[in-house]
């Protein structure tokens, strides 16, 4: 086996931003997860936010320094490049170094297009987080202002002072564009068609897993059998959860995009009115009322980027193993074959 294929530990190397450190639960989130409905799956993001690699992936996607944070945000494609190799495990070339190893099949070619999207994914939500940091950018003075301004600045009028510095954040914010993608760009449609065929594959390789050759003896057979369930089990529980994450990841970046777009003709208006102290304190108090709200669900993007890391890395890693398991399958029923053989 290549040596970059086998199972690593993860450990805690690094501060993070803004987020709680891993404890020393297990993160081997295949076994830690029973198969669990959809509401159950809050409880098992719960769970996963307390490991060590998701720690570990907060820490990668979240830049320590404004250099590498600039960087990111004028778009050079390169350092999310980097990023990607960082994040993804195991890494491309590993994979397709045993890739070119093996026997090429249905489920092989399924698992190859899974690896490959997987890697597409992956990126685009390295530029979705690229995304959140533009958007805090975006927001932070407006957000600023207004935790500053009084509870009842609605009621009581403005000092012009006041006036002034609201009118040149609402201009500044008016210069740049939605952050966001725009809803109908089926971020993620090309994964979830992947997912489908790789689900039914592997629901139909657990259906076969009883069933077994006349040439293979019984022994090597249950063991196969406990082997290939539970790795084909683990494998689909993962893909259903990333699968969520998704959801939920087009869920937020929708609300998010609609969200700008409300506010950018409520600020255009503002801007048209000029310095007037009335004009502007109208506009601030519509801005307001969704001020927290658009930073928790920026939040929430953040936390389910990086768990869609988590799981993409979990079901690879799955899937690889299953590789690894079916290519060592064929031998041991070469073997058993001749052992039948000779026993006859």
């Amino acid at each position: 086996m290549l040596d970059c294929l086998k199972p690593s530990s993860s450990s805690i190397r690094s501060n993070h931003h803004s987020q709680p450190q891993g404890s020393s639960r297990d993160d081997t989130l295949s076994s830690s997860s029973q198969p669990s409905p959809r509401g159950n799956l809050t409880y098992a993001y719960s769970i996963a936010v307390q490991t060590n690699s998701y720690s570990e992936l907060w820490s990668m996607i979240h830049p320590q320094n404004s250099s590498q944070e600039s960087n990111i945000e004028n778009g050079k494609d390169q350092t999310a490049e980097q990023l990607l190799v960082d994040v993804l495990k195991p890494s491309h070339d590993c994979i397709e170094a045993f890739l070119c190893q093996i026997k090429q099949t249905t489920l092989t070619r399924l698992v190859s297009d899974y690896f490959r999207h997987s890697e597409d994914t992956s990126l685009r939500c390295i530029h979705l987080q690229t995304n959140v940091r533009s958007a805090r950018t975006l927001y932070h003075h407006l957000h600023v202002l207004l935790d500053v301004l009084p509870p009842d600045f609605d009621t009581n009028p403005l000092s012009q002072p006041q006036c002034n510095r609201a009118f040149d954040i609402l201009l500044e914010f008016n210069g740049f564009d939605n952050p966001f993608p725009c809803p109908s760009s089926h971020f993620f449609g090309d994964m979830r068609t992947c997912f489908s065929l790789l689900k039914q594959q592997l629901e139909q390789r657990r259906n076969r897993s009883c069933s077994q050759g006349p040439l293979i003896p019984v022994l090597f057979a249950c063991q196969k059998n406990r082997k290939e369930l539970a790795q084909v089990e683990a494998a689909a529980r993962g893909i259903f959860v990333l699968n969520n994450h998704l959801d939920t990841i087009d869920r937020l970046v929708r609300h998010l995009h609609n969200a700008v777009e409300d506010d950018k003709p409520l600020i255009q208006l503002g801007t048209d009115w000029g310095k007037d102290i009335y004009a502007i304190q109208r506009v601030l108090k519509q801005l307001s009322l969704n001020h927290h709200t658009f930073f928790r669900q920026l939040k929430e993007l953040e936390e389910h980027i990086c768990l869609c890391f988590l799981y993409i890395n979990s079901v690879r890693s799955l899937l690889l193993e299953k590789l690894q398991s079916s290519a060592g399958s064929i031998i041991h029923e070469s073997a058993g074959s001749i052992i039948h053989e000779s026993a006859s």
